[in-house]
């Protein structure tokens, strides 16, 4: 969105500028600003690095890549049409100032918490596994089926499986 000053020179976050009494009631955990309008790759590239860092999925009724800051694709929207649900990554992009080494989908359907190294720690930052190189990314998905549908289709003998299942894609 394009911001423009209000009549005092300022610009307000949170706050309906004129209403005092209209404010955002909750957390803003990050502001990236521009002195420019963004181009569509650009904006891309934004949305993807905070779809990664705050497990917010890009909307996907437009099939829509996630890539990183050199516009490498590290989620195909085409070959995971099926696998919009939840979808999650962590990854290193060092131009990006990405280093997300844990993850869970902010979606209240999104079961699967994902950490480099062996244990999910309490925060990102106390997750002290590295990534081998730059431009590093595990990302998942679900295919929205319904968590109290189960089958029997490819489970063993007696047995059942949920019909929600995952994709992965490794950039």
């Amino acid at each position: 969105m394009n911001i423009t000053p209000n009549a005092a020179g300022g610009i307000l976050i949170g706050q309906r500028a004129g209403y005092a009494d209209q404010f955002t009631n909750g957390l803003i955990p990050e502001v990236i600003g521009y002195n420019q309008t963004l181009n569509t790759t650009d904006r891309m590239k934004v949305e993807s690095y905070l779809a990664v860092k705050y497990g917010i999925a890009i909307d996907q009724t437009v099939a829509t890549d996630y890539i990183d800051s050199t516009t490498g694709v590290f989620r195909d929207a085409t070959i995971n049409s099926a696998y919009t649900g939840s979808i999650t990554s962590v990854g290193r992009d060092d131009r990006g100032a990405l280093n997300q080494k844990q993850a869970k989908s902010i979606n209240p359907q999104g079961l699967v918490t994902i950490a480099l190294g062996n244990t999910v720690l309490p925060t990102n930052a106390s997750n002290i596994n590295t990534f081998g190189k730059d431009r590093s990314f595990f990302t998942f998905a679900d295919n929205n089926a319904d968590m109290s549908s189960w089958t029997g289709v490819g489970a063993p003998a007696a047995m059942k499986v949920l019909t929600r299942t995952w994709k992965t894609q490794v950039a």
